[in-house]
């Protein structure tokens, strides 16, 4: 049976996840199916040189090397 909690729990686990995510020094990022980007932490920013708003709504092929296209 699954465990039924408040939709508070959710919102701060969410929070939580958020903020692990956000403060972490590894590049992360997340895509559509399609390969688009929707998320970009600092980290992705760090790692691949594009800002937060660079990189979000392009594809995720930015991330590749012309010459490995």
């Amino acid at each position: 049976m699954a465990e039924v909690r408040p939709p508070q729990a959710d919102i701060a686990l969410e929070a939580w996840l958020a903020s692990i995510i956000e403060s972490s020094t590894l590049g992360i990022l997340s895509k559509t199916r399609e390969g688009v980007i929707t998320s970009w932490n600092a980290g992705a920013e760090r790692l691949y040189g594009y800002s937060q708003d660079d990189a979000i709504g392009k594809p995720a092929s930015l991330l590749v090397p012309a010459e490995r296209l």
